[in-house]
């Protein structure tokens, strides 16, 4: 068993010393939930016949919800179904394998990620590109609708279904069949998609990445997880043969490592009768594979190292290990696990004063407790000590904060509450995927900007560098209230923030409840644009121009017709600012997309059903 690290870590970390994030606190990963389910739905194990494994409420005096049914088929797949009509007349599937990149060979790695990719490239009964014109058939997409993502320990295929009538949830199901089992790995869709996964790694090769593979491969030397990123390895991306991804394919996705999990406005036991029609006569191609060596935790004393990573932050870090708590969940554990949790808080909320004020030692700090369950949940599957809680709605959250600086971290994205304004209000943050998440926030009528909840990007290149940064976004905003929501853009010198405006209550000549930072506003109290009526990165905007507190340059733009959805070319804008002469080449740092908020008052929801960013 893999004894997986929990770290308990102080970092200290170098950041600018002014902008909404500046007093960011940093806390540990979260488990990596499907968008539909608690962890009771993630018994099985992905190095075992997890027919033989016990669901974890059997094991813990924490009882799983009663209106979940659970079941096993005879090929040892297991599902999880639950009635849940809010919102009414939709459903969400989830298909879990419980097998990812630690279960590649030394020549497969990368292959549980091309193998995610290929799942949507041809199967026995859909051909390759008939998947497209089914799902919008159905009014479905990619990206939104129906996605896939792979991890260290599982392979996970999402589908959202916008109706429930028989045939869509048919559909749905069969797509999932055909994923199980029936996909054909055409040499030639394989080589097309060589170019698209590549991609993705040199997009994710962030000096934020390399940095916390460095982190990981110092605290956690020897193990199985330092050697197998989910991204794999490009030379064998591009060079091996399709041969190999059929192996793993073939090794892999069994009934015995599979989880499906339908939660919605169904019947479940009509649901469960297609299930068992669907899935019954899945095969397991051979026996399961040798249970891969996962490595143990290396006990090395007190040491001290040097991790360089060019382009990245400063930081300090003091950790210490200790095996993994593998024991079942129990309400004495979770007990254990509160009073430990309420310290680190206090101690956070200390530091984090400390940095507040003038010729503070450090900018940032904050002391958690880290268990990196994307890498290692594996130890706890095998245990059968995943939590017992119950499957939730469907559209769970992978990750929630109400804590003023809760952030959260997955691939290249990451998410920060942001409460930091006078005297705010209570706020929640919600993840439920990489593209997916939401604010409820509750900020008093008064002056001032309370938050800006946000996602993060980071680039990290030269503008000259880049050929394309464009990102899309689709949102759904309150009525009432005063706030915008806005690209927040800034260079890695922290000399220029650029503010994209695209919907807010105030009004695009700079008037209304919320205004841009701007050198000059009218006896009205309107911002007075530089600009007006400026075409460029897809709209039109008026622009402004002010200074922050700390002296550093803020060019706004507001779009002068508000939208909820599109796409914006981040590059365009960036260039056509250079060209006015406010910056030579800057070095572009991270793209961030949020919603200032200044008054919400009664509590509002804030929707971000798709954001994206794409830098080449």
């Amino acid at each position: 068993m893999l004894e997986a690290a929990r770290n308990r870590v102080i970092h200290t970390l170098h950041a600018h010393p002014w902008t909404k994030m500046s007093h960011k606190m940093e806390c540990s990963a979260a488990w990596r939930f499907l968008a539909t389910v608690a962890l009771a739905s993630f018994a099985s194990s992905a190095f075992a016949d997890t027919s033989s494994v016990p669901w974890p409420q059997t094991q813990s005096d924490i009882q799983a919800e009663s209106e979940v049914h659970f079941g096993t088929l005879a090929n040892g797949m297991r599902f999880a179904i639950m009635r849940n009509a809010t919102p009414p007349g939709q459903a969400a599937i989830r298909f879990r394998i419980g097998a990812g990149s630690l279960d590649e060979n030394d020549n497969q790695q990368g292959l549980a990620h091309v193998l995610e990719h290929m799942a949507f490239k041809g199967s026995t009964h859909v051909a390759e590109g008939d998947i497209i014109r089914i799902l919008q058939r159905k009014g479905l997409a990619f990206g939104p609708d129906i996605n896939a993502s792979t991890s260290y320990d599982e392979t996970v295929y999402t589908l959202d279904l916008p109706e429930v009538d028989a045939d869509t949830i048919s559909t749905g199901l069969m797509l999932m069949r055909e994923t199980a089992s029936e996909l054909t790995l055409d040499a030639s869709a394989f080589d097309r998609e060589r170019g698209v996964i590549l991609s993705e790694e040199r997009l994710g090769d962030t000096p934020q990445y390399r940095a916390s593979l460095g982190i990981m491969n110092s605290l956690l030397a020897g193990q199985r997880a330092t050697t197998r990123a989910p991204i794999g390895k490009a030379d064998i991306i591009s060079n091996t043969p399709v041969e190999l991804v059929r192996d793993y394919y073939r090794a892999n996705y069994r009934p015995d490592r599979a989880t499906l999990i339908v939660v919605g406005d169904i019947d479940p036991a009509a649901m469960e009768v297609e299930i068992r029609q669907r899935f019954g006569d899945w095969k397991a191609l051979g026996p399961a594979p040798i249970k891969a060596d996962l490595g143990a935790l290396v006990k090395k004393g007190e040491s001290a190292e040097v991790i360089v990573v060019p382009d990245s932050r400063t930081s300090i870090q003091i950790a210490w290990t200790r095996p993994y708590d593998a024991a079942p969940d129990t309400f004495a554990k979770r007990r254990a696990e509160l009073i430990e949790n309420l310290g680190l808080r206090v101690l956070n909320r200390r530091v984090s004063t400390i940095a507040g004020k003038a010729n503070a030692p450090f900018i940032n700090a904050d002391v958690r407790t880290q268990e990196d369950h994307d890498l290692f949940r594996q130890a706890a599957n095998e245990a059968g000590s995943l939590s017992s809680a119950a499957l939730v709605s469907a559209q769970a959250p992978i990750w929630s904060s109400d804590a003023p600086y809760g952030s959260f971290s997955r691939d290249d994205y990451s998410w920060n509450n942001d409460v930091w304004g006078p005297r705010p209000g209570p706020q929640t943050i919600s993840v439920s995927g990489v593209n997916r998440w939401s604010v409820w926030s509750d900020q008093p009528n008064t002056p001032g900007i309370k938050s800006y909840p946000h996602v993060a990007f980071n680039i990290g290149k030269p503008l000259s560098s880049i050929n394309t940064l464009s990102s899309s976004f689709n949102q759904e905003v309150p009525t009432g209230g005063a706030w915008d929501v806005a690209y927040d853009i800034w260079d890695s010198s922290n000399k220029h923030e650029i503010m994209l405006w695209t919907n807010y209550t105030g009004n695009s000549d700079g008037s209304g409840n919320v205004k841009p930072i701007s050198y000059h506003y009218a006896p009205s109290g309107a911002a007075v644009p530089v600009y007006s009526n400026v075409n460029v990165g897809g709209a039109t905007w008026n622009v402004f121009e002010g200074e922050g507190p700390d002296g550093h340059k803020v060019i706004s733009l507001l779009r002068t017709s508000k939208t909820n959805s599109g796409t914006v070319d981040i590059k365009s804008i960036l260039q056509w600012i250079k060209s006015k002469g406010y910056f030579g080449d800057i070095k572009v740092g991270s793209v961030q997309y949020g919603v200032e908020i200044t008054s919400s008052p009664g509590g509002k929801n804030f929707n971000f059903n798709n954001w994206s960013v794409t830098s080449k």
